[in-house]
């Protein structure tokens, strides 16, 4: 691998890289750099420090007395448990802003002040989030099962009443609470307004910054749909309760695949669309993402136009579909 590639990997801001990718968030910031809680085990004294000057970092391991560090690359490779090659790839990957050696190497102010917006909206989505009540589970919970949805209290739903539109909204952290990047905001309305039967649109709202949505569960399969509600409904129709479920949450989202899948490294993706030009547009592209990394994959063709229609609407599907097979399922839907 050429040196000019691998000092390129290791001059990535690892602040931003633990913030943005790992979701981290500084507990603790001296005049020499800031301190985080170490991704390599639980603790809570924050022990990894980052240093602002060149972006080196120490860990100090309180439950074995062990210490190690190094540059950005060993950080990786430290964490991801990949090969050197692996490691580069990743942080390369990565769209962070550089922290190159004002001395030596140009600055690309722009690229850093896009990275310090985006940290500005996580950290206003988190803010935000921490802010919201927690205790109208019982509103959430009847949220899900009007939609024929199975109510996860792990996945961090909230209420938020906007006063201004007079409306409330169901909040669902991306891409989990852990690692919260953003908001969705979904209206809380009846059914035929979710399904699109009225022509009044439902209202749905983003904070922090686009992301995927992720509930992990069995990593070796993972279905991925438009929306969360159509990973949700997808779940229902495929009658698998164990899968991980992922939402682009707008076709827009759909390169973020490619970490997912290097993150997660499942055997299988069903892939799920929605049913019109740009889902077919999107679709192209995930195949593309899926082949280049050499992974199994399956599009799950329904007769309308998303999952959350056709667990409603479609021909076939109903409460007696739960005695069907994930085969006979698809075959109806060919």
């Amino acid at each position: 691998m050429e040196r000019k590639i691998i000092e390129k990997a290791k001059n990535i801001n690892l602040m931003s890289y633990i913030e943005l990718v790992l979701g981290l968030v500084p507990q603790r910031r001296v005049s020499g750099g800031t301190f985080y809680f170490s991704p390599f085990r639980q603790e809570s004294e924050a022990s990894l420090h980052v240093s602002l000057l060149n972006g080196i970092w120490q860990w100090y391991d309180h439950g074995s007395a062990n210490r190690d560090g190094g540059d950005t690359v060993k950080f990786v490779l430290k964490l991801r448990q990949c090969s050197f090659k692996e490691a580069v790839d990743d942080l390369l990957r990565f769209d962070g802003s550089s922290c190159e050696n004002e001395q030596t190497q140009p600055v690309n102010r722009s690229k850093i002040d896009t990275s310090r917006n985006k940290m500005k909206k996580i950290f206003w989505a988190r803010k935000f989030y921490s802010r919201l009540p927690n205790n109208n589970e019982r509103l959430i919970r009847r949220y899900f099962t009007e939609r024929r949805l199975r109510f996860y209290p792990e996945l961090g739903c909230k209420v938020y009443v906007h006063f201004k539109d007079q409306l409330s909204y169901v909040t669902f952290p991306l891409p989990n609470p852990e690692k919260l990047r953003g908001l969705e905001l979904r209206e809380i309305c009846g059914l035929d307004k979710e399904i699109g039967l009225t022509e009044e649109r439902k209202n749905r709202k983003n904070y922090g910054t686009k992301t995927l949505w992720v509930f992990k569960r069995d990593t070796s399969r993972i279905l991925v749909a438009e929306s969360i509600l159509d990973a949700l409904a997808g779940e229902v129709i495929l009658n698998d309760y164990n899968i991980s479920l992922a939402a682009l949450n707008g076709v827009g989202q759909v390169s973020q695949l490619n970490p997912l899948i290097q993150s997660m490294k499942p055997q299988k993706i069903v892939f799920a669309p929605d049913r019109d030009m740009p889902g077919r547009e999107t679709e192209l592209i995930a195949k593309e993402i899926f082949k280049r990394n050499n992974v199994e994959y399956e599009v799950l063709e329904t007769k309308e136009k998303d999952l959350f229609r056709a667990l409603h609407l479609g021909k076939g599907v109903n409460n007696a579909y739960d005695s069907k097979s994930q085969t006979e399922y698809l075959k109806e839907c060919s």
